[in-house]
Parts: structure tokens; sequence; C-alpha cells
């Protein structure tokens, strides 16, 4: 019940759970016990590096999408592990420094600003076309996303197989095609990044 309560609307789940147990409890989750930590001093300490401190063994996800996030996804690295330390301040800079946030943001604008353009001159030439922003939407973060950290857009079929492969994270089997579908593209997109 917690599981699909969280699913249907996580704010509102975790909203209302503190209301009524406070700023930390204890939930189950994807049929896994799971502490909530929320407010702002409790998220302040936990990000500070304390949980760095005490072992955190794995988080509360269901198995398909720790198998599909990969043994090098941050959600399956013990964060008391030296790969996984090294790896943070090995990619700081790149990932969360001041200067590549800037990079990003420039490179994010100029997607930004054409899709703009495009989408004004198509509803100019054709008012009554129905446009479905969402699909597109989805599209423009994935090329941005491509371009700021491989230098080139993807293919149509790729941005599918990062869309089926962000399906598959929350499969509840294997036998489902959504985990099928999302295990083929991250084999393929593997191949190819």
């Amino acid at each position: 019940r917690d599981s699909i309560s969280y699913f249907s609307n996580p704010d509102r789940f975790v909203a209302n759970r503190s209301a009524r147990l406070g700023p930390i409890f204890l939930t189950y989750n994807f049929f896994k016990p799971t502490v909530i930590c929320g407010g702002q001093a409790n998220v302040q300490e936990f990000i500070s590096g304390t949980e760095l401190k005490s072992k955190v063994i794995h988080p509360a996800l269901p198995d398909i999408f720790m198998e599909l996030h990969t043994k090098w996804g941050t959600l399956n690295l013990d964060a008391n592990d030296n790969v996984f330390k090294e790896s943070r301040r090995l990619f700081a800079d790149v990932l969360s420094s001041l200067e590549a946030s800037k990079q990003y943001a420039q490179a994010a604008d100029q997607e930004i600003e054409e899709f703009v353009i495009n989408l004004e001159k198509r509803v100019r030439s054709n008012p009554g076309e129905p446009i479905y922003l969402v699909p597109e939407l989805k599209s423009l973060c994935l090329q941005i996303f491509a371009k700021i950290f491989s230098g080139e857009g993807l293919t149509k079929e790729q941005e599918q197989q990062f869309m089926d492969y962000n399906n598959a994270l929350l499969s509840i089997t294997r036998n489902s095609g959504q985990y099928k579908k999302g295990r083929a593209a991250l084999d393929d997109l593997k191949e190819i990044m």
C-alpha cells in the first residue's frame, strides 16, 4: 500500500506521513523497510556528509531498479568504499563545479532557444495544429544531456531506448515487456556509448 501511495504522488505521501509521524519515519516502499528523512535540518545533516560516517547498506529500491542502474550507478555503491569516494572526487569538477554548471547552462540555453523559436514558427504557421509538449520536452532534455556529455545529439532510436530504459527501472517483474525492452535498450546503449 505504501509503494502505491508513494508512486501516485511522492510529495503528497511524504507530506501526509510527516504531518502524522514527524520528519523522520519508517515506511515500506518497494516491499522493503525505508527510513524517510525530511525537514530542512534533517536533510542538511544528511547531505553534509554524515551519511558517509555510517554504513549505508542498500537503498530501498526495487531489485530491478538496482540491476538496471548497473554496478557503477551511484545508488549501488557503498558510500564508504574507496572507489565511490575517489570517483566522487574525480568527477566533482566535471559534474558539479561552478565552471561546469556555466557550460551546461550555456549549452542548455542554446538548445532551449532553438526549441522555442521552432515552436513559435510551428504555432504561427498552423495555429490549429495540436502540440504535445511532454514528448517534445522529453526529447529536448535527452538531446541537451547527450550534447553536454558526448558532444553530439541522439538519434530518434536512441531517444526511444533511453525512454524504454527509464520506464523499465520500476518494473515489477523481469517477465514484463517493459523490463525486457528496457534491458535490451540498456544493453544496446552500453555498446554504442
